[in-house]
């Protein structure tokens, strides 16, 4: 299935943008075998972009050991991708409504965003920031920021409708050129991007994972019990740390400056801190900050 020359498959390598948890069980393999590794990028704080063979059949997501069996760098792969969707970057794209819509039938939708520049060159034609939708990865919608709005409305139907679905949210530029979040994702999706992560990571040994919980006020938190020694810890707002006689609710950000060494990041994504429960004097110190913070 896989060329075993390169240049076989040069001119088939695009890429996927998926959930950071997504292809199912790729966490799980490519610890336990790193050759099983994807090869991918972050792209978002909750997505990842993957390099795939696109196959006449079926796209296949492409591992550590399909690149060192061509004797190739990464950087390679990366490039050729890049290539390979410039050249069909400008196809498919048409109105749809009061939007820019690229044809759905297009496996290389939502692909097009990892292209540099590509949204960006939206901005003449639209004459504003562009803004786009990818709740499935087969949907991309642009449209100008002050249709932002309506982008959501049909993007948050979409994405509860899909079995596939990519994000809710929506993405703009920034001043450079580069895709960024529109806004901060729902409080409500990131919790639940920490619960399938969480999922994975366990199935693969390496919690025991904290949850994420999305709070009214549009939050995160995290309960820490004193008998979860060093657990992995999801990015949130707030941690609440449940000792033998005493629970403190303290910002995230204040522990990492009161009690350093409690929090240190790992590499996964979405981020995850594996933690090391405080002694007496950095109970202290959180004790004092917890004071002093809101």
């Amino acid at each position: 299935m896989i060329p075993e020359q390169f240049e076989e498959a040069k001119g088939r390598i695009v890429v996927g943008l998926r959930r950071a948890e997504e292809p199912d069980g790729h966490l799980v393999r490519g610890f336990v075998d790193p050759e099983s590794a994807l090869v991918s990028r972050p792209f978002g704080p909750w997505h990842h972009a993957v390099a795939m063979l696109d196959l006449p059949e079926m796209r296949v997501a492409l591992e550590q050991r399909h690149v060192r069996g061509w004797g190739i760098a990464p950087e390679t792969v990366w490039r050729d991708a890049e290539a390979n969707l410039r050249a069909v970057g400008g196809e498919g794209i048409g109105r749809h409504e009061d939007f820019w819509r690229v044809d759905p039938e297009d496996r290389n939708a939502t692909a097009r965003l990892w292209i540099p520049g590509w949204l960006a060159g939206f901005r003449a034609a639209l004459g504003t920031a562009p803004v786009a939708a990818t709740p499935t990865p087969r949907i991309l919608l642009i449209g100008r920021s002050d249709q932002a709005w309506r982008l959501a409305l049909l993007a948050g139907q979409a994405y509860s409708r899909a079995q596939d679905g990519l994000t809710p949210s929506l993405w703009t530029v920034d001043d450079g050129g580069r895709v960024v979040p529109l806004r901060p994702s729902t409080a409500a999706f990131v919790a639940e991007r920490y619960a399938r992560q969480a999922q994975a990571l366990e199935a693969a040994g390496l919690g025991p994972c904290l949850t994420a919980e999305a709070c009214e006020d549009g939050t995160l938190r995290a309960s820490w019990p004193i008998d979860i020694r060093s657990p992995l810890v999801p990015d949130v707002d707030r941690l609440i740390l449940q000792g033998p006689e005493e629970t403190i609710d303290i910002p995230m950000n204040a522990v990492r400056s009161a009690a350093r060494g409690m929090l240190n990041v790992t590499r996964f994504h979405p981020t995850r801190f594996r933690g090391r429960w405080p002694g007496e004097t950095g109970w202290t110190r959180l004790r004092e900050a917890a004071k002093r913070r809101p």
